[in-house]
């Protein structure tokens, strides 16, 4: 690829995102764990934060109005406000997971794989137990 088309290459959410961090514009107002059960009513809500969602265990579907994430450990999927959020558990196992809430007016979702979940839960954990 020539440099300019490198230039001229636009961005995907999770370079965005990460710019946006290094910029210093990302700052964590929350951070939460929540679990989620297969056969539980399904709920659904208007998202007022960006959130990194990072799962634990279990499976689900993630709607983010009609963008679908299928959620599982080892993945990152990124919300963002004023879209409708829903969950639909798949395992029989809970789905856990861990937000990281924080303000943002990027209007993207995304889903990322991490390359060491097991690591970046156990920080989750210490962090919520600080919050």
């Amino acid at each position: 690829m020539a440099r300019g088309e490198d230039i001229m290459r636009a961005k995907s959410p999770m370079e965005q995102s990460v710019e946006e961090y290094l910029r210093g514009k990302i700052e964590i107002s929350n951070i939460n764990k929540f679990t989620k059960y297969k056969n539980a009513p399904h709920e659904s809500y208007r998202t007022t934060k960006g959130a990194f969602i990072f799962p634990l265990c279990g499976k689900c579907e993630i709607y983010f109005d009609d963008e679908m994430y299928v959620a599982s450990a080892g993945t990152v999927i990124h919300g963002c406000p004023d879209k409708t959020l829903r969950f639909h558990v798949l395992s029989e196992e809970p789905f856990v997971y861990i937000n990281l809430y924080y303000n943002t007016v990027n209007q993207f979702t995304f889903q990322h794989s991490l390359d060491d979940a097991e690591a970046i839960c156990k920080v989750l954990d210490k962090l919520i137990e600080q919050f």
